[in-house]
């Protein structure tokens, strides 16, 4: 049963945060991803409950467990060697979208462990936070386009205005999940099981994908264009209908 109580952590270098901000999803190489729901604010602590071959360089988090995919595995970190281990953990198996039902405010939680020492910083990808002359939270350098696409975000917004009652109808019918604008995308998913639709709104044509996975394999099985926003939809169910029913 989902706690919704339950708040889970990830422990990351650099490149799985870029990652992640990127393509706004989270899942490891291996296809198999480990949270814990302890938080440390010391990247030493961290390695040494966690058994981590390399200090970690951010947390993320926190992410609600009711947000996650399917849970196969809760369990405790065994000790390897000089790491003691000892951390509760989980692991997932599918691709953890950030969308919860609020907002993708909790993406934006990341800390960044101090690399000399202990303790760290928030740090968010669009603003920074000074107060009393002390940084308490630091821009992400590079990793926000909105400031630039302000005008086109804005355009593309108001084409998923257009169609968003119609997508929320079709999520519902087929068991879906919206995924609304992420915060530096001009696009939406509606994300399935081991699958997603992607509607790219930003210039004509916009593109409608199928795109699947297993593991860290991702396919892009199918791929469509609409020259008005209206017929986004009826691409959609022609899409999901024709995939389901094969």
């Amino acid at each position: 049963m989902r706690d919704r109580r339950t708040l889970h952590y990830r422990y990351v270098s650099r490149a799985e945060l870029k990652f992640i901000l990127r393509n706004f999803y989270i899942m490891s190489r291996s296809g198999i991803t480990y949270f814990t729901y302890e938080r440390y604010d010391d990247a030493d602590r961290a390695q040494e409950r966690l058994a981590l071959g390399r200090r970690p360089e951010y947390r993320i988090g926190p992410i609600p467990e009711e947000e996650m995919p399917f849970i196969p595995y809760k369990g405790v970190v065994p000790p390897t060697p000089p790491f003691p281990g000892g951390a509760p953990e989980i692991y997932i198996t599918e691709p953890l979208f950030l969308v919860p039902t609020l907002d993708p405010v909790y993406l934006l939680g990341i800390y960044e462990f101090n690399p000399h020492g202990s303790g760290g910083v928030f740090i968010k990808p669009c603003c920074e936070v000074v107060m009393d002359g002390e940084l308490l939270v630091k821009r992400l350098r590079g990793a926000s386009r909105m400031e630039k696409e302000a005008v086109g975000w804005e355009a593309a917004r108001a084409r998923y205005d257009r169609i968003e009652r119609q997508l929320r109808k079709i999520a519902e019918k087929w068991n879906l999940t919206l995924r609304p604008f992420p915060w530096d995308r001009m696009e939406v998913d509606l994300v399935g099981r081991a699958f997603l639709i992607n509607i790219r709104l930003g210039e004509k044509p916009y593109v409608v994908s199928l795109r699947t996975w297993r593991g860290e394999e991702v396919r892009e099985e199918r791929v469509e264009k609409a020259r008005d926003v209206g017929e986004i939809p009826l691409i959609i169910e022609e899409i999901i209908s024709s995939f389901l029913n094969r």
